[in-house]
């Protein structure tokens, strides 16, 4: 008859305008913000980590002894007297030879 007609459906995808700083993703417009990422107190920001410097244990070894930042060793010996010459040790006293 006359006046009728077959139409085919066709099918296009919907294009979509998204806002700067955004992308098209599954039907939406995704907003892409950065993120300030901020440290927490006592920490130090080394570029893609936050860093957090501690000081050193301040342990020394046996027999020493932490004076300032070293380790001094703290071995004890007896002194020794020394006699001047034309002198000899005799009763924990130098007398004249």
């Amino acid at each position: 008859s006359f006046g009728q007609q077959c139409m085919a459906p066709e099918s296009a995808e919907l294009e979509s305008s998204c806002p700067p700083n955004s992308i098209y993703e599954n039907g939406k417009c995704k907003v892409i913000k950065s993120i300030d990422m901020v440290c927490p107190p006592g920490y130090t920001d080394s570029g893609d980590d936050c860093v957090l410097y501690v000081a050193p244990a301040k342990e020394c070894p046996p027999n020493f002894t932490l004076q300032g930042l070293q380790c001094v060793q703290t071995n004890t010996a007896p002194t020794q007297p020394i006699c001047p010459p034309g002198t000899v040790l005799q009763d924990n006293a130098c007398t004249s030879v």
